[in-house]
């Protein structure tokens, strides 16, 4: 497993960039008529939404220890 360090800014950062794309892949699910599209596109959502949540606990984990 890769490991990488970040500072609360970088996941603050990251954590917005990621909001950023998770609003566009919705907007492009509900516009896209192909099954095997969609299906990746969800996916990828679910998969996002999942990371933004890891990154939240990892910088709760941190502040806690500060």
């Amino acid at each position: 497993m890769a490991q990488v360090e970040l500072t609360s800014k970088d996941i603050d950062t990251l954590q917005d960039i990621l909001q950023n794309h998770l609003s566009e892949l919705r907007w492009e699910i509900a516009f896209t008529h192909k099954r095997d599209i969609v299906k990746f596109l969800q996916n990828r959502k679910e998969f996002i939404e999942d990371f933004i949540q890891r990154l939240q606990k990892v910088k709760e984990s941190e502040a806690g220890r500060a």
